[in-house]
């Protein structure tokens, strides 16, 4: 049961980590600079937690934004993707 449980987790988790390598790559340009000893708390063994998020219509807007100045080639493209 428990080895079950183990096998479908991690089938799950790489779905999940394949699933949209954009955002991944997104995330990891984000993050590529990121120091962690760089804190922005009084003491460094507070914890700190950052949240981070971004909406579809971001991404619509970040689509059609570099849609519109590649020019008409990429609208084609962009209408054939979605």
């Amino acid at each position: 049961m428990v080895l079950a449980l183990v096998v479908g987790v991690l089938c799950v988790w790489g779905r999940l980590s394949v699933a949209n390598p954009e955002a991944k790559r997104l995330y990891d340009d984000l993050l590529s600079n990121y120091n962690r000893l760089i804190r922005p708390v009084g003491n460094n063994s507070d914890r700190l937690t950052v949240k981070m998020g971004l909406r579809l219509s971001q991404l619509i807007d970040v689509l059609l934004l570099d849609s519109l100045l590649l020019g008409p080639q990429s609208r084609n493209l962009y209408v054939e993707y979605y």
